[in-house]
């Protein structure tokens, strides 16, 4: 019961953070979050970008290099992609 009550205050936690994560890209300049989101793994950035609005995203991803953006949107397409079921 102690683990679960453990298990349950880390998933609320977690789910705060990165709600705040996002939060904070999604209200920096387009310039200093494309930079900053260049800095990570990549699919920690594609995370990110797939959980701000559209068009947030769509501009942080112009103001990448064209290379890095082609990446993040390759693992953001990927894991749009529904499960194969066979």
């Amino acid at each position: 019961a102690e683990y679960e009550d453990w298990l349950t205050r880390r998933e609320t936690f977690m789910e705060q953070a990165e709600a705040n994560v996002v939060q904070i890209y999604s209200r920096m300049r387009p310039d200093a979050a494309a930079g900053q989101l260049a800095q990570l793994r990549a699919e920690m950035a594609a995370s990110i970008l797939m959980k701000l609005d559209a068009r947030v995203a769509s501009v942080i991803l112009n103001e990448m290099d064209m290379k890095a953006a082609a990446t993040l949107t390759s693992i953001m397409v990927s894991a749009a992609r529904p499960e194969d079921p066979t």
